[in-house]
């Protein structure tokens, strides 16, 4: 059942990119997935591929293991919080410090550069140091 969800998602991707082009891509087709896709992946119902899934996180160091639970749960902090912020939520009171280390323990592992990128651009850290509820 959760397979065939997933399965749905991919063919539905495809369908939308391939309207009056072809067959696309498939760094297309993965680009396409959305943020919940992938935060599904992680899910417990998904064990079978974690094997395959962990092999991403390539740049973690040697010795330094990583379970699918956690990743689900930084994961899982970082699609709430992109879908609160989608829909204008309010997000006042919450967890950014959480956050930006959930965004490093999953990024980094995966492409330490791109990790950086996103690090040196990123105005998070200023602006909660701006906010004057901080400053108590």
């Amino acid at each position: 059942m959760l397979l065939q969800a997933q399965g749905a998602a991919v063919d539905e991707a495809v369908k939308h990119l391939g309207e009056g082009y072809g067959d696309p891509e498939q760094d297309d087709v993965i680009a396409a997935l959305s943020f919940g896709f992938w935060r599904s992946l992680f899910t417990p119902g998904y064990q079978r591929l974690w094997p395959t899934l962990k092999e991403a996180f390539s740049y973690l160091p040697p010795r330094v293991s990583i379970r699918q639970a956690d990743m689900c749960d930084h994961v899982s902090d970082l699609h709430e919080l992109r879908n609160g912020i989608a829909h204008h939520d309010p997000i006042f009171d919450w967890n950014f410090e959480a956050s930006i280390t959930n965004l490093k323990r999953v990024a980094e592992p995966i492409c330490p550069r791109t990790y950086g990128w996103i690090d040196q651009r990123s105005r998070v850290r200023d602006l909660l140091a701006a906010d004057p509820r901080r400053a108590e």
